[in-house]
């Protein structure tokens, strides 16, 4: 009996180490923004750029050893980025930039795709943990600073520990989404985790007055108390926003409706907030005159800040499609629809409870990047990863499940 609780200990230790290490390789991809500004953390910031990168290539090659495959959802993505690697060097853009972010994106998906793969759903707490510890820290900062600590050199607004004011979704939108997948799978116990970081999630973006981030909470929050009860429901009204979305991206940036919406906006918004959606208008036709002037392949990825040159500001599209569109032109753009499509394309009802925070999750992202972007975050392409995976395993599993069957 003795030996049998030493090798438990034992097992159980050694789980426990091999979490941390998988935790520690997620929390080196998930970089709080004040290392990038403070130059007291200058030093840590540039072992936090290396030791990403030798975690990607470890994570990349130890992958493609146990799978010895690439999904198809993966493939497309390496395209996708591909394409924007291209842009880039054609446009002579901040090419490191984009390598080490697309090196990055696909690392962490493939990482997603080969635990999911491989029945280890202990990946959804890993990235749970690592999320809530940094919004933890992040909280505690706030409360010790709650100025800021300091200015961005770009738009002059005050940046925290995790995050400037409109980054912080990048961060409580996969929180929420893994919290929700952890609770489904083994740990129930971590529910109360999961509502004190709602709790903080709505104080700060309140306290920051960042509508879209708190518009991303509140959206997902919802869809996953719907799909508690009524799964296909909450999938299916995902969908819906997704299509809406980039469907009103496509009324606002090219058809020219904008003062229609600014008619319905000023009777729910203050004139700040209106001002801020004026000022949207602006740089949308910038970001469309430009994308008419470049339309195959793009700009790349910029090398100071953005394409757009608002009122001396090199700003970025503050809209994910006419983002996609800038950096790789209707090449890009026809890719990413081509690898939703695919993702989306295998229906297993069997899976569809385990796999439904990921559609919502990309549901949030889409109806926030109508007037901010994240597609160079990396949760953005997990969520695509982290459904097509789950469903496409289920499906392959299904056709053994025959195959067998019938013999």
């Amino acid at each position: 009996m003795g030996y049998q609780n030493l090798c438990n200990k034992r097992i159980n230790f050694k789980k426990m180490l091999i979490g941390f290490f998988w935790c520690l390789i997620i929390f080196s991809f998930f970089k709080p923004v004040c290392l990038s500004f403070l130059s007291n953390f200058v030093i840590i910031d540039k072992i936090y750029d290396v030791t990403r990168i030798i975690f990607s290539l470890f994570i990349i090659v130890y992958s493609f050893i146990k799978l010895k495959y690439v999904t198809k959802t993966i493939f497309l993505l390496i395209c996708f980025e591909l394409i924007l690697v291209m842009s880039t060097m054609l446009s002579n853009g901040n090419l490191m930039a984009i390598l080490v972010q697309s090196v990055s994106i696909l690392s962490m998906c493939i990482l997603l795709d080969y635990f999911i793969q491989k029945d280890r759903t202990e990946i959804f707490k890993y990235f749970f943990i690592v999320l809530f510890l940094l919004v933890i820290i992040d909280f505690v900062f706030d409360l010790l600073y709650p100025s800021g600590l300091g200015l961005d050199d770009v738009y002059w607004t005050p940046y925290y520990f995790l995050a400037s004011k409109n980054g912080y979704a990048k961060y409580y939108i996969p929180l929420i989404i893994f919290s929700a997948l952890t609770y489904k799978n083994e740990n129930k116990k971590l529910g109360l985790l999961f509502y004190i970081s709602i709790i903080i999630m709505i104080y700060k973006t309140i306290r920051l007055e960042s509508t879209t981030t708190l518009l991303g909470v509140i959206i997902s929050t919802i869809l996953l108390l719907i799909n508690q009860f009524k799964t296909k429901i909450a999938i299916n009204i995902s969908k819906v926003l997704i299509i809406s979305s980039i469907i009103i991206t496509f009324i606002l940036c090219f058809l020219g409706l904008n003062s229609f919406f600014n008619d319905i906006l000023s009777k729910f918004v203050n004139e700040d907030k209106l001002s801020n959606f004026i000022a949207r208008e602006e740089i949308w036709e910038q970001a469309v005159k430009m994308f008419l002037n470049r339309p195959f392949y793009g700009y790349g990825y910029p090398n100071d800040g953005g394409f757009i040159n608002y009122h001396g500001k090199q700003m970025y599209s503050h809209n994910g499609i006419l983002e996609i569109l800038l950096y790789g032109g209707i090449l890009a753009l026809f890719m990413f629809i081509f690898l939703l499509i695919k993702s989306f394309s295998i229906k297993n009802k069997r899976f569809e409870i385990l796999s439904s925070p990921f559609i919502i999750g990309l549901a949030t992202f889409f109806v926030m990047m109508i007037d901010e972007t994240y597609i160079s975050s990396i949760s953005f392409y997990l969520f695509i990863v982290g459904f097509a995976s789950l469903n496409n395993k289920q499906h392959f599993l299904l056709l053994m499940e025959n195959s067998y069957a019938s013999k």
